[in-house]
């Protein structure tokens, strides 16, 4: 108990200060501060060593991109500084479906790459010369029908104005002959009564120069009637040729209608139709287009003749010769190699557009033809219009590489393949034992 209060006493009074002070006033040493901080920092190192450190995946990261970038630029330096590379397509024979006259385009039944039999319709047409010629007949038919009313119209007028005219004036005679005889009858008695003495002559005169009058009109009246039978005649002698004047024109209508019937079927039925099988390569018309003669509205690519096109620039042609076998592919990755058989000069070589389209890229001015280097036919992933690649290598050492890489690589499959069987022979003679 004693214990316990002496050090609790010794707790509360202040530590003295047992060191000197230094010379000069300054504030004395404290070596107890010294071991607190040394004390501390070494509390300290634990809790740094527990901290785990930071994952460098960021750093091998950055190295594998520019690795990367690396190879890429190597590989690109390679394929562009030891070789003549190439670019071209699978093509057939080409046929440029044109029209033979001016016409525009109705409609397009087709598009590119699409399969075609021969014979298919290609492409709807509109001829402006047709639709023009159907215009002018249809003017022409309108015409000739107004003619044809107008002259029956007025010839069956002029038949009932004579018909009306002969009638009237059978009338006026029929009326004009009895009062003539009237007349007559009465001078005859007027005259005998003059005879007698019963009447003046100046009555008799009266009835004369009545008479005569009336014989006046008689006589015109039957002239006129007389005219219009001869009016009738003739129209009836006149009916035969008349009848043939008439059947002309309604033989040309006739004409014209046939004719117009026809352009009506032309132009129903004018399109453009395939010359062969094949592959529409391009169509350069849209509806409504209008194309001069001889202008192709369908390039198609015919399967049968197909031959592979590659365009090497002018810096290659000492190292491309007829039979030189060379490395192709598609742009999927397939392998296959090509024989040339012909070496155009120029990309305008009429020999080369004979079968192919020429596409060719800028700095191309070797057009290469080229046919499987086995003679076979081209694989079904050839199809006319098939983009492909080769390359011919510019010194002979990059070729020499070339062959030793392909010739490792050929002997380590066939060491493969010997290891592989010499491993299976225990096998198969334990096999054979069991």
């Amino acid at each position: 108990m004693v214990n316990i209060q002496q050090n609790a006493l010794r707790k509360r009074e202040p530590q003295r200060d047992t060191h000197p002070r230094p010379a000069g006033g300054g504030s004395p040493g404290r070596p107890w501060r010294q071991w607190h901080a040394t004390s501390q920092a070494q509390q300290s190192l634990p809790l740094e060593v527990a901290v785990p450190s930071r994952p460098q995946w960021g750093r091998y990261i950055y190295l594998g991109i520019i690795a990367l970038i690396a190879l890429v630029v190597l590989r690109e330096v390679y394929t562009g500084l030891f070789w003549f590379n190439a670019q071209g397509a699978i093509s057939g024979r080409q046929y440029n479906v044109s029209p033979s006259q001016t016409v525009a385009i109705a409609d397009v039944l087709i598009s590119p790459s699409e399969k075609v039999t021969a014979g298919q319709p290609l492409v709807k047409l509109n001829s402006p010369e047709l639709v023009q010629a159907l215009a002018r007949n249809e003017a022409e038919i309108a015409r000739i029908q107004a003619d044809l009313v107008e002259s029956s119209t007025r010839m069956e007028s002029n038949r009932e104005d004579l018909r009306t005219r002969i009638e009237s004036n059978r009338a006026k005679l029929e009326a004009l002959e009895s009062k003539s005889k009237t007349e007559i009858e009465r001078i005859n008695a007027m005259r005998r009564l003059v005879a007698a003495g019963a009447v003046s002559k100046s009555s008799l005169q009266d009835l004369e120069m009545e008479h005569a009058e009336t014989w006046s009109e008689y006589t015109r009246v039957k002239s006129e009637l007389d005219s219009a039978y001869r009016q009738t005649s003739s129209f009836a002698d006149a009916g035969g040729s008349m009848q043939s004047g008439a059947a002309m024109p309604e033989q040309r209508l006739s004409s014209l209608t046939e004719l117009r019937n026809s352009i009506q079927d032309q132009l129903n039925n004018l399109e453009l139709r395939a010359p062969s099988d094949g592959i529409v390569a391009k169509v350069p018309v849209s509806k409504g287009d209008v194309l001069k003669a001889g202008e192709p509205a369908v390039i198609l690519l015919e399967q049968d003749d197909t031959r592979a096109f590659m365009y090497f620039p002018a810096s290659a042609q000492g190292k491309l010769e007829v039979g030189q076998t060379v490395p192709s592919h598609t742009s999927s990755g397939a392998e296959f190699p090509l024989r040339i058989v012909k070496i155009y000069p120029r990309m305008e070589s009429k020999a080369a557009q004979e079968h192919s389209e020429l596409n060719a890229p800028d700095g191309a001015s070797l057009v290469v033809e080229a046919v499987p280097a086995n003679g076979d036919e081209f694989p079904s992933i050839l199809s006319s219009g098939t983009p492909i690649y080769g390359r011919v290598p510019r010194w002979s050492f990059a070729k020499d590489i070339e062959q030793s890489v392909a010739k490792i690589k050929s002997f380590l499959g066939t060491s493969n393949e010997t290891g592989t069987a010499n491993r299976d022979e225990p096998a198969t003679s334990l096999s054979s034992v069991n």
